[in-house]
């Protein structure tokens, strides 16, 4: 069967009207429904209910079924009954939620204008889905019987009022402190930049005392010359732990290898050994 019952050189005026699906809970989902005079009606397409499907209530058991131009039967997944409204005028009707493969632009579609809103019906722009409803077939009873609707699925998360108060309360207090937090950031940052400068200030001052110190220390000679009385002093020492480092240029033995004559010999032993250093000036 066409989906142009009428004269077959006049075609479908298709066109799109906002209407309204009201349950009986009194939920009223907003949809867009496309008016036509196709033989296809009182339909809804499984992505389309499954966009609205759980604000309204639950599909019922449904006999009906569709066959597509390769000849397979396509059962319905359920129907659902309510108030359809299109503009000011509503009217009780059912639909059937089909599945149709993602093949649907529109979600529903109407009868032609001079007839009740209240038939409506679904536009298919695959030529396989331009077929008609009919009674479900004895040999199909079957099918419908054991067909269970699939459960739909929420896509927007839905709070309990509390719930949403007072996460709502909170966001509010916490906007409300923005400004508080905001200074002590200022704070805080002002602080760690004096911290910062402060410590720098330091530095400089500590590396110009230490330049300072470099400048007043005993020049080398002294030192050399300081190093040398050392050395001597070490030598003439009646320690026998003294140090012995300098004992291979001074040319003796390691004082923990020596017996007690040669701590005497050190000890009696009162010659004073001239500084190179102060020999060459």
């Amino acid at each position: 069967m066409s989906m142009n019952t009428g004269d077959a050189e006049k075609g479908t005026t298709p066109f799109l009207q906002r209407i309204q699906l009201k349950g009986p809970k009194g939920v009223i989902v907003r949809a867009t429904g496309q008016v036509d005079d196709g033989a296809m009606r009182n339909c809804i397409s499984k992505e389309r209910w499954d966009g609205y499907g759980h604000c309204l209530e639950p599909l019922a058991t449904s006999r009906t079924w569709i066959r597509v131009a390769n000849n397979q039967v396509v059962p319905s997944m359920g129907r659902w009954e309510g108030t359809v409204t299109v503009g000011n005028t509503g009217a009780k009707e059912s639909f059937e939620v089909f599945d149709c493969k993602g093949e649907t632009k529109e979600e529903l579609t109407n009868e032609p204008a001079q007839t009740a809103p209240a038939v409506l019906s679904i536009t298919e722009e695959d030529p396989n889905w331009e077929q008609h409803l009919e009674p479900t077939p004895p040999e199909n009873k079957s099918i419908a019987a054991t067909y269970q609707t699939p459960p739909t699925k929420k896509k927007v998360k839905w709070l309990p009022q509390t719930q949403y108060e007072e996460e709502r309360h909170e966001r509010e207090r916490w906007k409300a402190q923005e400004p508080a937090r905001s200074e002590q950031r200022q704070r805080r940052l002002q602080e760690a930049r004096a911290a910062a400068k402060k410590n720098d200030e330091e530095g400089q001052l500590n590396a110009e005392h230490r330049n300072k110190q470099r400048a007043t220390n005993t020049p080398e000679d002294d030192e050399l010359e300081a190093e040398w009385t050392r050395i001597n002093l070490i030598t003439i020492s009646d320690d026998p732990w003294a140090e012995t480092r300098w004992a291979g240029f001074l040319g003796l033995s390691d004082a923990r290898d020596t017996d007690a004559e040669w701590c005497n010999g050190i000890q009696h032993d009162q010659t004073h050994r001239a500084s190179p250093y102060t020999r060459n000036k």
